[in-house]
């Protein structure tokens, strides 16, 4: 079995320096796929002053948005939820990654923002990020090249919550890679 680690962020920002309110993780085997909900997964809401504090940048337009979603999607970001602080967040994602077998992808929607976004925070607290740059991979390419082959994504809306939101894209990722393998010539 192979390790890979999908991560993804909630943001009160879209820049390279968002804050982040929420960070989740979950490890699979791209080529096994598996009930997602059995997938080993943790997520973390982050104090966004924290973030502030390391050079984090809020956005206006985006605080708007969550401000205009259900109660049920604010839940993750909204005040008095249980907070870390960023660095803690660092350390603990750090050592969930480096438990058990090696992690040889680490996965995102998108090679511009979840994992750019958390590479400025390791940097901006002095500790190492733990992925190397070869490692780095991202769904929507894989998307892509499924596409072509005429798989179908579902473009149901996400939750918005971190460790929900990176089950349904384990989800996608396994069933496009399952396209382009059957398509491969013997």
């Amino acid at each position: 079995m192979t390790r890979h680690a999908m991560i993804d962020l909630e943001t009160l920002g879209v820049g390279p320096r968002a804050v982040i309110v929420q960070v989740g993780i979950c490890f699979f085997d791209p080529w096994a796929p598996k009930h997602v909900a059995d997938l080993e997964g943790h997520s973390w809401n982050v104090d966004p002053e924290s973030c502030a504090s390391l050079g984090g940048q809020y956005d206006g337009s985006t605080i708007m948005w969550w401000l205009a979603q259900s109660a049920v999607t604010r839940e993750g970001i909204a005040p008095g939820a249980s907070r870390w602080v960023m660095r803690s967040v660092l350390n603990v994602l750090t050592a969930v990654m480096q438990r058990g077998a090696a992690v040889e992808g680490v996965w995102a929607q998108g090679a511009a923002f979840d994992i750019p976004i958390l590479e400025h925070y390791f940097s901006t607290a002095g500790l190492e990020v733990p992925w190397g740059y070869g490692r780095v991979r991202d769904t929507r390419t894989v998307y892509w090249a499924a596409e072509s082959l005429g798989w179908q994504r579902d473009r149901s809306t996400t939750a918005h919550s971190a460790l929900a939101d990176c089950r349904a894209q384990v989800a996608q990722l396994q069933s496009a890679l399952a396209v382009i393998g059957s398509s491969r010539q013997p």
